[in-house]
């Protein structure tokens, strides 16, 4: 049976039979309309610019580059090598654990590579070896440093005792300048001052 408006209502004939009241149907949304408010839901995501932040000088670089350039200015030889040196402070822990060896080294044997008397050898490394300075005059100075920084923090059993894992204190600096130069105890001194003047900058 078909239903009647009543008081009040405003009734429609159904196309599928029936009465109806369009104002009591239930609200639809059209594909414009979702899509109009997703967009304005990802407007701003998309919009949004996108920055990757440059990477920091690290803190040890920095320190390298400071003292090395106060020491000698900015054409001292060995700044040409810090980012080789802080890498030797990620691949070893004695380098690790005392990050301004391989510089201080430097300043105390070649004056940061002002004073070279061996073939592009700025720390000296291996001299008294037989053979070594005629290898040394094929190689460039970042080769040899590679030398010298497996030298220390792997291969030669001579610097096996300073491989502590931790800071080396002041009598193992001396002893390290022994192996290392045979100019302790003043070398020593200078070592453990020139290191801690680096930590400093």
């Amino acid at each position: 049976m078909l239903q009647r408006p009543v008081r009040n209502q405003v009734w429609q004939k159904h196309p599928e039979g029936g009465w109806w009241d369009p104002s009591r149907a239930p609200k639809t949304t059209s594909v414009q309309q979702i899509l109009g408010a997703e967009n304005r839901r990802l407007t701003p995501t998309i919009q949004q610019k996108l920055t990757t932040p440059a990477p920091k000088q690290s803190e040890i670089e920095r320190k390298m580059k400071k003292g090395l350039i106060e020491y000698g200015g900015k054409d001292l030889p060995l700044l040409k090598l810090v980012p080789q040196m802080v890498e030797a402070t990620r691949r070893y822990p004695v380098f690790q654990h005392n990050p301004y060896l391989l510089p201080e080294l430097g300043i105390l044997e070649t004056s940061g590579g002002r004073n070279v008397t061996r073939p592009n050898s700025f720390w000296n490394w291996g001299i008294n070896y037989p053979g070594n300075l005629k290898a040394f005059e094929k190689m460039t100075a970042g080769e040899i440093l590679e030398r010298m920084v497996t030298g220390m923090g792997e291969r030669s059993t001579y610097y096996k005792p300073f491989r502590t894992g931790k800071p080396l204190t002041e009598e193992e600096i001396n002893s390290f300048s022994g192996v290392y130069s045979n100019k302790a105890p003043k070398y020593g001194r200078n070592l453990s001052a020139g290191m801690e003047w680096f930590a400093k900058q």
